[in-house]
């Protein structure tokens, strides 16, 4: 009889894992709490620099070519030969759940996985695969300590990036710990944000922070047309691995250390968890993170 595998939350980790899983002849249920690509916060970026994925598979905006980077002097880096896109991340995300299905994979949106009946998902599969976020569905039953966390503010703006579009721009300033970023998804639209990591001026509001970014690029009479953002974590946490469940993504505190982003990381966390669970050794799940993620 083929293992049971539950995946919470299906965000890039939780489908990556879940399409995984199946390609490995898994029977796989993933629960969504909303509809699949909803509540997204994402610059969009999808930086995969270790080269371990397969390009996005829908939602390709443009392929990144060039990268502004700005801290005291501002220079430009060849991104090339880099797998680097600027995506639309609901397409991509909803292309994912649809493959998921095609491999055999039960989809349940707006059905959200509460303290109760986690317990009664551990009983009930041989595995859980925990991708539900910052603030895990799994985060009560264990106990789990908080993470140190980073704060994101972006708009998407609708105006003319026709000079950038291809490119990204990135940002450093003296007065926080952290960077801006300005990413085009079309020659009209771009996502523009700022992440703040660590100590920062004292009265310092992160949305007064961004519009004071907007107008020094010169974008305020551009229109908003949404607002995000939000936690994202910055430190790993010490176990990904607790009875039967093993945590992916933001739930197990993974970002990348070279980018910020979270997309790659959640994949191959969600890639490397679904392979461990077909070996039936929760143990290769944490040497794998160790070996490829650090």
């Amino acid at each position: 009889m083929r293992d049971k595998v539950a995946i919470i939350g299906a965000g890039p980790g939780g489908l990556s894992a879940a399409r995984e899983a199946a390609s490995l002849g898994l029977s796989v249920t993933i629960f969504e709490k909303a509809s699949v690509g909803e509540r997204i916060s994402c610059a969009e970026g999808f930086f995969d620099l270790l080269k371990l994925l397969e390009h996005p598979i829908a939602g390709i905006r443009c392929k990144v070519k060039e990268a502004i980077l700005s801290a005291i002097d501002t220079f430009t880096v060849d991104c090339t030969g880099l797998h680097l896109w600027v995506i639309d991340r609901l397409e991509w995300q909803k292309a994912l759940a649809e493959d998921a299905c095609r491999r055999g994979c039960q989809l349940y949106e707006n059905t959200p996985v509460t303290a109760i009946n986690f317990s009664r998902l551990q009983s009930d599969y041989d595995w859980i695969v925990d991708s539900s976020g910052v603030s895990p569905v799994s985060k009560a039953k264990f106990k789990l300590p908080p993470v140190r966390l980073g704060m994101t503010a972006q708009y998407t703006l609708v105006g003319d990036f026709s000079s950038l579009f291809g490119k990204i721009k990135v940002a450093v300033e003296p007065h926080y710990c952290g960077y801006y970023w300005v990413f085009p998804k079309a020659r009209d639209c771009a996502n523009v944000g700022v992440g703040w990591f660590g100590k920062r001026s004292r009265g310092l509001q992160i949305h007064q922070e961004l519009k004071r970014i907007i107008e020094k690029e010169q974008l305020d009479h551009y229109q908003i047309l949404r607002q995000t953002g939000g936690p994202i974590p910055l430190l790993r946490r010490k176990e990904l691995v607790l009875g039967n469940t093993l945590l992916v993504g933001d739930a197990a505190g993974l970002a990348s250390p070279l980018h910020g982003g979270g997309i790659d990381i959640a994949c191959i966390s969600g890639i490397l968890a679904a392979r461990a669970i077909g070996a039936a050794s929760s143990e290769q799940y944490m040497q794998s993170v160790q070996k490829i993620l650090g």
